[in-house]
């Protein structure tokens, strides 16, 4: 006689649920969206929480692979904050640029009124949800700790633009008013360290 047939017993799988992509994720807004809101309130009195209502009346966008976002020289009041994919700063001259991942923020000078028009071409490089926040949406009348916090955040980087930090404070002999200083300065976020505290700048590979 043979030996009987070995019985193999597989475990039960559960049900197969889809994975979600970025998009469907609903802790977007807590993981993405209100750490760079949280930024850019910095002045207001309760960063967190006030990122956190802005954030909840935000709704994200989709950009098609190659779909500009914006154009080098287009009018601009508003910023965009990635949520998913990626996103392709390009310049007239050179090219790619950045290529800006989740978390990413584009159009700051933008939003703040201290430049007027794009910098660059924003191209999606492939699927990328976005979310713009706008000069407009912010004049709302719920929006008004934002705008204040905002318009306190413009009067600091028009005197960081005005002195040329922090390349005028280096010991280069960068003049105040030089071009390359004031551009910038206009991007350059100031912190402020409690006495005492240690300042411990990100690792080079900080994104």
């Amino acid at each position: 006689m043979g030996k009987p047939p070995q019985l193999t017993i597989k475990p039960e799988k559960g049900p197969i649920r889809p994975s979600k992509s970025p998009h469907q994720d609903e802790n977007w807004r807590q993981r993405i969206l209100e750490p760079s809101l949280r930024q850019l309130l910095c002045r207001a009195r309760d960063p967190k929480m006030l990122a956190s209502f802005v954030a909840s009346d935000l709704h994200q966008e989709k950009a098609s692979k190659s779909q500009p976002l914006f154009e080098l020289g287009q009018p601009a009041a508003s910023m965009f904050v990635i949520i998913a994919g990626s996103l392709l700063l390009l310049s007239r001259d050179t090219g790619v640029v950045a290529n800006l991942g989740p978390g990413a923020c584009v159009g700051e000078a933008n939003l703040l009124g201290l430049l007027p028009v794009r910098t660059a071409t924003a191209r999606a490089s492939k699927g990328t949800m976005y979310v713009e926040i706008s000069q407009e949406l912010l004049t709302r009348e719920k929006f008004r700790s934002a705008r204040l916090a905002l318009a306190h955040l413009t009067t600091e980087r028009r005197q960081q633009v005005e002195l040329g930090l922090p390349m005028s404070a280096l010991p280069l002999s960068i003049p105040a008013d030089d071009l390359c200083a004031r551009a910038v300065a206009v991007q350059a976020r100031s912190i402020k360290v409690p006495q005492g505290d240690a300042l411990r700048p990100a690792a080079d590979s900080h994104r």
